[in-house]
């Protein structure tokens, strides 16, 4: 994804916020639906996870990637996880690249190799050299991650330039 202006700080915390908010109430929602004896009661569970699944679908299909990643980083592993399964394919990718190398490996622990290779291709290969010698410095663990996967899915352009060393200084 080409860089786009980054939201300030609160925009960021809203966005957490109202994610938050919405998994707490799909939890709240299904746990009195299963309580509740009623006719129906799977056919109602199954509507009222769906509709729950929908507006959280909604709300990450708007958030840019680095939000997302803001997000997956403040939230507990469980509900990472479940967040992580909702975000679109296309996404993947970009995600991976912004977020820290423990919460790329617990993302990347759920998804099988067809899932990675499908994230890697995704990237725009001037894209993420540029990210990549960004993160070198700063994080060098997940430039080296980024340099495996691009060289294991040959993107042997990508590759060979993260194997260049840095310029001093």
């Amino acid at each position: 994804m080409p860089d786009l202006p980054r939201p300030d700080q609160d925009t960021l915390q809203r966005h957490l916020r109202d994610m938050k908010r919405l998994l707490s109430r799909q939890q709240l929602v299904e746990d009195l639906t299963r309580r509740q004896q009623m006719p129906h009661q799977r056919l109602v569970e199954n509507i009222t996870h769906r509709q729950n699944l929908a507006r959280l679908q909604r709300k990450l299909d708007r958030l840019h990637p680095a939000d997302i990643a803001f997000i997956l980083e403040a939230l507990p592993l469980d509900e990472r996880l479940y967040v992580w399964d909702l975000v679109r394919a296309d996404k993947d990718g970009d995600i991976l690249l912004e977020v820290s190398d423990a919460v790329r490996t617990s993302l990347i622990g759920t998804m099988d190799p067809e899932e990675l290779k499908a994230a890697a291709e995704s990237l725009d290969a001037d894209e993420v050299t540029r990210r990549v010698e960004r993160l070198r410095a700063s994080h060098p663990a997940a430039a080296a991650f980024i340099a495996d996967r691009a060289a294991h899915y040959r993107f042997d352009a990508i590759a060979e330039a993260l194997r260049t060393p840095c310029p001093p200084g």
